[in-house]
């Protein structure tokens, strides 16, 4: 005859068990790529200033290192114009 082990439900597999449930991932909307395109352009258009000045800092710098700090310093202001004009 067999004995039956009883499986015990202790509250640590419990919560492990209501976390895996919770991070079960439902179904992901479908991105088309017009939808993409759109987005990508408002944040585009939001963030124009920033933008230039990253162009501007890394456009003529003598080496990479002296471009990307460049870069960083006109993002920064271009970042906070462009805050100002969008809120």
């Amino acid at each position: 005859m067999r004995k039956h082990r009883l499986q015990h439900s202790s509250p640590r597999h419990n919560s492990r068990r209501q976390a895996a449930r919770a991070a079960a991932p439902g179904p992901t909307p479908s991105l088309n790529l017009g939808d993409l395109a759109e987005r990508a352009g408002n944040n585009i258009d939001k963030h124009t200033n920033m933008l230039f000045g990253l162009a501007a800092g890394l456009a003529g710098a003598p080496s990479i290192g002296t471009g990307l700090g460049r870069a960083f310093a006109g993002a920064s202001a271009g970042g906070q114009l462009d805050t100002k004009q969008n809120h």
